[in-house]
């Protein structure tokens, strides 16, 4: 039996130079990598309590 499609056998492994290209072709250029001094730590809170939306009324001209 011939198969017709394009889905790489799993013996047909990509070098890491060939793995990066097709990266590069699919994803473009990456942005540069975020070292830890430039991240923000963060403190996870809980909903402030909104008021609730009101439904709309469209008042007593209309019937």
């Amino acid at each position: 039996m011939v198969r017709t499609d394009d889905a790489r056998e799993p013996s047909d492994q990509l070098t890491d130079t060939e793995a990066a290209f097709w990266r590069f072709v699919r994803f473009g250029e990456l942005p540069p990598r975020v070292l830890p001094y430039e991240t923000v730590e963060t403190v996870e809170t809980e909903q402030p309590l909104l008021p609730r939306e009101q439904p709309f009324d469209p008042g007593p001209h209309c019937a």
